[in-house]
C-alpha cells in the first residue's frame, strides 16, 4: 500500500507472513528518510512518532484502507502466533478467567449486601492446569512473558531471549533450561 502525504514523502506499507510491518518513508529529493519493521501492536507507536517528526508532518492513516490493513496486519500474526504457539490464546482465556472469578469472588465476600446471595457463575478451575500440560509450549512462552515483565533487568533480558527462541521455533524444554540457567547466573553472580 503507497500513501503520499501533502509534502509529496511517499510512505510504502507492506506486510509479510509473519504480521510484520515495514514502512518506508521517501522524500522526493531527499529519498529513503526512514524505514521500520514493526509488529502491530508497536505499529501505532512507531507511526504516531513519525507523524510528530517535522519531516513527515501532515500524515493521517486512519482512512478506511489503512484500518483494512492493519486489520489484515493483525489477523496474520495471530494466525502466524497461533501455528507457532499453539494454544496460547485459550491458555491466556483460561487464565483470565480464573482471575476474573476469583475477583469477583472477592468482591462478593466483602459486599455485606452479598454474602453469597449472587455468586459469579462458576468456572471449572482445574482447566488451566489441563491446559497448560495440553500446550506446554504456550505455557513455556507465557512464563517467558511473565519474566520478561520482571524489573530485574537479568531475569527481563532472560525472559526476552527466551519469547524470542520461542517464537523462532527453538525447542521449548532447552530455552527454558537456558532461562532459568541465566537467572540463577544472574543470582549467583549478585550475591
Amino acid at each position: 500500500m503507497r500513501i503520499i502525504n501533502q509534502n509529496n514523502i511517499e510512505i510504502d506499507v507492506d506486510i509479510d507472513d509473519r504480521g510484520v510491518i515495514r514502512l518506508s518513508l521517501t522524500h522526493p529529493k531527499l529519498g529513503v528518510i526512514n524505514r521500520q519493521e514493526a509488529i502491530y501492536d508497536q505499529f501505532r507507536r512507531a507511526f504516531c512518532w513519525q507523524v510528530g517528526n517535522k519531516q513527515t508532518a501532515g500524515v493521517t492513516f486512519l482512512d478506511k484502507d489503512a484500518q483494512a490493513f492493519l486489520k489484515m496486519a493483525k489477523e496474520k500474526e495471530e494466525e502466524w502466533l497461533e501455528k507457532t504457539i499453539p494454544g496460547l490464546r485459550k491458555l491466556e482465556a483460561a487464565r483470565e478467567d480464573v482471575n476474573r472469578y476469583f475477583e469477583q469472588f472477592s468482591e462478593m465476600m466483602e459486599d455485606e449486601n452479598n454474602d453469597g446471595v449472587r455468586p459469579p457463575k462458576p468456572i471449572d478451575i482445574n482447566l488451566v492446569k489441563v491446559l497448560e500440560e495440553k500446550y506446554p509450549i504456550a505455557t513455556a512462552y507465557l512464563k517467558a512473558e511473565s519474566y520478561e515483565y520482571s524489573s530485574w533487568y537479568v531475569k527481563s533480558g532472560a525472559g526476552r531471549t527466551a519469547k524470542e527462541k520461542l517464537l523462532n521455533e527453538e525447542n521449548y524444554i532447552i530455552v527454558m533450561a537456558d532461562m532459568e540457567k541465566e537467572v540463577e547466573a544472574g543470582i549467583d553472580y549478585n550475591n
